[in-house]
This record gives C-alpha cells, sequence and structure tokens, in this order.
C-alpha cells in the first residue's frame, strides 16, 4: 500500500495528516515548507530522544533547520503544570517569533502537551504533531485537544487548538513494546465500536497479526472517522463527544493510579469500554452477544477487560467519585457514551447512577 494524505477539514483551520513509511528521514523536507526560520522548537521525551530524534534531527539539519530541542521524562506525570511552565520559560529565553514552529515528537502526552505550549506561545504559534506511538497517531494527534492533567483529574487545563500538519510514520510502530502497540489498538477498536460495524469486523480478522499494509489501512480508517467527528463539531458540543467511549470509566481508573504508568491509557479505556456495554446491557441498547464479542476483541488484542486483570486492590466508591469530577459533567450530571450496539452509540445522561455503582463493583 503506498503512502496516504487525509485532511481533516475545518475550514481555514484546515490540515493534512500524512500516513505512510519512512516518512521521519525525509521530515526536513516537509517542515521547510512550512517555516522560512531557520531553526525549530522540538519536545520530545527521553524515550523518543535515543530512538527517533537523531534521524529527524539530521533530516532537519540537511534541509538548513537548527532544532532546538526540549528533553522532558517520558509518563503522563510529565502533562503536569510545573513541566509546562518550565518549557515554556525555557523556550522563550531562547527567544521565539510568530513565525516559530513547535514540532511535538512522541506520543500522546508529548503531543497534549506540547500542543498546549505551542497554542499558548505568543497567543499561538504553529506546531507539527510526529506521532511515534499507535495510540498517538490515531487519536491524539487528530482533533487539536492539547492539555495537561490536574490533581483533580486528567486534561482539565488546555485548548482546543489544531496542529498544521500531522506525519504518522508506521516504521516507529516496530520500536514499541508489546504492551503499548495493544494499547493502542484499544484507541482503534474504539472506531468500530461507535462509527462502523465493518471496520469491527475487519480488526477481528487481523488484530492478532497486524501487517505493514494493515496498519496503514488502521491508521488510516481511524483518523478518516475521526476527522470526520472533528469536522462536523471541533469543540465536543455533539457529536464529537462519541470519541469518549469508555473514557469516563477509564479516566477514573487512570486518576485512582496518579497517571503513574502502572495503567496505560489504552489499558484502561478498553475495561471502560466493556463497561459501557455493560450498562448498555442493563438499558437494553446493547445485548449480551455484543458484549461478548467485545470483550473478545480486547482479549485479542491482548488488553484487559475487567479491573482483576490489573491486579490491583480498587475502591470502587472512589472510582465512582472520580467519574463525577470527569470534563463530561453539565449541570452536576454527568453525561456518558453508551452504545446502541456494535458500530453506533450515544450521549446520555439518562441512566441509574446506582446502575453505575452496581457495574463498578461488579468491574
Amino acid at each position: 500500500m503506498n503512502n496516504i494524505e487525509l485532511s481533516v477539514e475545518l475550514g481555514k483551520n484546515s490540515y493534512p495528516v500524512f500516513i505512510g513509511k519512512n516518512l521521519l528521514s525525509n521530515i526536513g523536507e516537509k517542515i521547510k515548507s512550512f517555516t522560512d526560520l531557520n531553526y525549530a522548537i522540538i519536545i520530545t521525551d527521553k524515550n523518543v530522544e535515543e530512538i527517533h530524534l537523531p534521524i529527524v534531527k539530521k533530516s532537519l539539519e540537511d534541509n538548513g533547520i537548527n532544532p532546538r530541542l526540549h528533553i522532558i521524562d517520558g509518563g503522563e506525570n510529565s502533562k503536569s503544570l510545573e513541566t509546562y511552565s518550565k518549557l515554556i520559560e525555557d523556550i522563550l529565553e531562547q527567544g521565539i517569533e510568530r513565525k516559530t514552529t513547535l514540532i511535538a515528537l512522541g506520543g500522546g502526552v508529548v503531543g497534549d502537551l506540547g500542543g498546549f505550549v505551542a497554542s499558548s506561545l505568543l497567543r499561538g504559534i504553529k506546531f507539527i504533531q510526529i506521532p511515534t506511538t499507535l495510540l498517538s497517531q490515531v487519536d491524539s494527534s487528530i482533533g487539536g485537544k492539547t492539555g495537561i492533567n490536574s490533581d483533580y483529574g486528567k486534561n482539565l487545563i488546555g485548548a482546543f487548538y489544531q496542529p498544521s500538519m500531522v506525519i504518522s510514520d508506521i516504521d516507529v510502530l516496530k520500536t514499541l513494546p508489546s504492551r503499548e502497540l495493544s494499547a493502542g489498538l484499544a484507541e482503534v477498536i474504539k472506531y468500530g465500536l461507535i462509527k462502523d460495524r465493518k471496520f469491527f469486523d475487519y480488526l477481528n480478522t487481523v488484530i492478532d497479526d497486524i501487517q505493514d499494509d494493515d496498519f496503514i489501512e488502521i491508521i488510516k480508517t481511524s483518523c478518516k472517522i475521526k476527522a470526520d467527528l472533528v469536522s462536523k463539531d471541533e469543540k465536543e458540543k455533539g457529536v464529537r463527544a462519541l470519541l469518549n467511549l469508555g473514557h469516563t470509566f477509564g479516566h477514573a481508573i487512570e486518576k485512582y493510579c496518579n497517571y503513574d504508568g502502572t495503567i496505560l491509557h489504552g489499558e484502561a479505556i478498553s475495561i471502560g469500554m466493556v463497561l459501557a456495554y455493560r450498562v448498555g446491557v442493563i438499558k437494553k441498547t446493547a445485548n449480551d452477544q455484543d458484549l461478548e464479542q467485545v470483550i473478545q476483541i480486547f482479549k485479542l488484542a491482548k488488553l484487559p477487560t475487567k479491573l482483576s486483570d490489573l491486579g490491583i486492590n480498587f475502591d470502587k466508591n472512589k472510582l465512582l467519585e472520580y467519574m463525577y469530577k470527569d470534563k463530561k459533567v453539565e449541570n452536576g450530571k454527568l453525561k456518558l457514551v453508551l452504545p446502541n450496539n456494535i458500530g453506533d452509540a450515544y450521549t446520555t445522561s439518562d441512566f441509574n447512577v446506582n446502575d453505575i455503582q452496581f457495574i463498578w463493583e461488579n468491574a
């Protein structure tokens, strides 16, 4: 399969998404067309610094662009006010212009943090997403959600700020630990569950032995679904909320573990999506067969489907409490994304909190 270019259509904020092989080594040429400065800011983490940064750095330098490097610790704990503040001050100390381009080279943490930094500097400078995990290639690099975590919950501080370009090189996926790859598949499966039954069925046939062409197809389809929802609802006031299937449950699990990396985002939301289907079964919008198919595909992807898979003794009341501190609370009412069936979902506040407590107690 050849390399692919998609577009996220947002009027003057539209941008291309490039998907394919051997993109990192040619990245300087693409970025040269976005800046006439002789430098670019790169934010990355210590893991990416060793593996992918040398390739990107050489390509930039070969095209006359001097990379100014800012290296953060890996992991969700870097999405903090402390890291954000330090990056802002360090970048300003070096000096920037309104034409400056910031490159976020890394997974979802680097992309979320780097995008928020870019949105804040001089009230907004250009930034480019170069996602290096499957999860960030299919989800967080698309759509312009940027931000950091608070003591009170995940991604509660941030901005909608679209990138100028997204470059997803599938070659980087070969360097991922199998656990990270599985975590990314959770977001991929989500797209089939909320919008595309045929994609869900396709995933069932390839998910335990994914080849290069499959990865290009998986990333392309995931990005198309997300781009379509973002184009219709950039600021998440309507249909874009469907992308949160399982996330309110999953964010509670992540918060319980203080974002310390014990549980990966994809692992938390795989359980969250199973729990959403369990609520659907109670409400009779989904059936037991749907639930079993969902559990089965997560197992094929080597993802957890119940809390006991995580080996942690959770306080279920705390998990319920954390749900109500999530962003999806309106007028004191929690909004959930729930399934109608596989390939269709909806948002609602019409559920019994006792059912949610029962779901947690039996998770």
